[in-house]
This record gives C-alpha cells, structure tokens and sequence, in this order.
C-alpha cells in the first residue's frame, strides 16, 4: 500500500517537473521572439526607423525629454508661451549669442507646428550633448532659462540650440561655431509629433 503511494507520488513529482520545464521552455521563446522582433523595427517608427512618433498629450508644457533616434540622442521640448516670450526677448540682448552664418533664429520659429516644440540633436558626430540646468560662471542668471551643455565644444545653448558667445581666451583659436541641429518634425492632426523625415539640417 505505502509503496503505491510512493509510487504515485513519484509520477506526479515527475509530471509537475515536466510541466514546470515545459512552461519554462514556452517563456524563453516567448522572450527569444519579442527580442528577434525588436531588433527587425516597426513600421510606426522607432530608434532605428525613418521617424519618431511622440504622443504629445501626455507630455508636459515647460517640459524637455530625451530619446535616441539613428544613433542619436534627440531632445524633445515643449516650450511654454512665458518661455518663447523670455527667448525672444533675450535674442535682442547684444552680445548675448553667437553671430555668424550657421546660426538661425530658432526662437522665431515659423513653419506648420506651434512655437512651442523643438527637437535638437549635436551638431557633431559622436558628440554626447547634455541638459544643463545650472547657467554657466559667465552668465548671468537673468539670461538662462535652462538649456544645454556641449563637452567637445565646452559650448552652452538655450533651448532653441542657440549657441551662447562666451569670452575669448589669450591664445585660443576660433573654429567655425553654429547651434544645435534642429531635427525635421511635424505635428499631426492627433497631436502626434513626428520627428524625422529628411535628414537633420543646421540652424541657418
């Protein structure tokens, strides 16, 4: 009697055992086809694909987010109306940015999408810029409202990726300078902000 049950018990020890490895093999191709699919893309865009779809609903005003885009690291901002109003009146102060041909007024920017997004990326190759929330020792706090920080460049930008003059140093050569890339981006009907669909251009 005790060696029926004994016996019993065994065949379910094995059947559960069975079960359990079945179950686990089941969850590895599951992963296995969910990472082989990511890596082909999709056709509604992605990290390696023509464009980037943002739903622009749920994201903030006043607000900026990071995403990687072809290799690059995009940053997406949602300006509020106070913001334009103060980067507009910042560009008249002289001095206050760099001049010269590479440079556009991104602040009076006109095309099909309201003022208040942006998308920027580096204007150089294997550049890692980054969101820079204190202002620089040479500016004054009055004229920075949060922007960015260039490493290679030792260079700082507003959050329409104008390029701040800063002085001179004794000795130091100066190279051709212009502002972030301004990423191609259209804003659909559904408040869907695509980003990419022609090569990045520079400010101008």
């Amino acid at each position: 009697m005790s060696n029926n049950i004994s016996q019993k018990s065994v065949e379910r020890r094995k059947q559960l055992s069975g079960l359990v490895s079945l179950m686990f093999l089941i969850a590895i191709a599951v992963v296995l086809y969910v990472f082989i699919s990511s890596l082909g893309g999709s056709d509604k865009g992605g990290t390696d694909n023509q464009w980037l779809e943002i739903d622009t609903r749920y994201f903030a005003v006043g607000t900026t987010v990071s995403a990687a885009w072809q290799g690059k690291q995009l940053y997406i901002s949602r300006r509020s109306a106070e913001q334009l109003a103060l980067l507009r009146a910042l560009s008249a102060v002289p001095g206050l940015y760099e001049q010269n041909l590479l440079e556009r007024d991104a602040d009076d920017h006109s095309g099909d999408l309201p003022d208040e997004f942006i998308v920027l990326t580096a204007n150089r190759t294997g550049c890692l810029v980054k969101r820079r929330a204190e202002a620089p020792d040479y500016l004054s706090p009055e004229h920075w409202l949060g922007g960015f920080y260039s490493p290679c460049e030792d260079a700082y930008f507003n959050l329409s990726g104008r390029r701040y003059a800063k002085p001179v140093r004794v000795g130091e050569q100066i190279t051709e300078l212009s502002g972030l890339t301004v990423v191609p981006h259209t804003l659909t009907s559904d408040l869907t902000l695509m980003v990419g669909s022609a090569e990045p251009r520079q400010p101008k």
